[in-house]
């Protein structure tokens, strides 16, 4: 069965001007995430909602989920079903392992789907979320700055080819 779409409902959010409170839903074939908030605005949240969502949603032929988590806080998820990877930032090695599995996802699929979009294509290989917790601490980190432009080609190539990045 081939996705061409992956919607996942969020919760709400509120539009006081015209007192509505739609469905916030997003769909990870449409677009790449990047959520932006001061401390203790629910990033994080928003991230383990996703991830509950996800699980509850797809199987792991649908689905599979890759956590770099720079903020600490993501650490009860790397058990779960769907979570191929869990990786903090204790050690460089990990940052290294998790772009290079990545970077092989994007080759293996680019591959299966034969120049076709992901959506476009029967079979599909399983979607690909790629979550980055505190992408500052990323971006700041002097030793990680090698991977910036494999996370910009991630970025790049990654939504038309079933691999879909969100950070905070």
């Amino acid at each position: 069965m081939s996705l061409n779409k992956m919607l996942c409902t969020l919760g709400k959010f509120d539009i006081p001007i015209i007192q509505m409170q739609p469905a916030f839903v997003v769909d990870l074939l449409d677009s790449n995430i990047a959520l932006f908030g001061s401390a203790m605005s629910g990033k994080t949240t928003f991230l383990k909602t996703l991830v509950n969502i996800l699980h509850k949603q797809y199987n792991e032929k649908q689905e599979q989920i890759f956590i770099l988590d720079f903020g600490g806080a993501l650490f009860q998820y790397r058990d779960f079903p769907l979570v191929r990877a869990y990786f903090d930032n204790s050690n460089e090695e990990y940052v290294k392992r998790v772009f290079k599995i990545m970077d092989n996802i994007l080759k293996s699929n680019i591959s299966v789907l034969s120049g076709k979009n992901y959506r476009d294509s029967d079979p599909q290989p399983s979607h690909t979320t790629f979550i980055i917790d505190n992408l500052n601490a990323f971006v700041n980190e002097p030793r990680y700055s090698a991977y910036h432009e494999k996370l910009a080609k991630l970025c790049r190539d990654g939504l038309s080819k079933g691999i879909t990045i969100v950070v905070t």
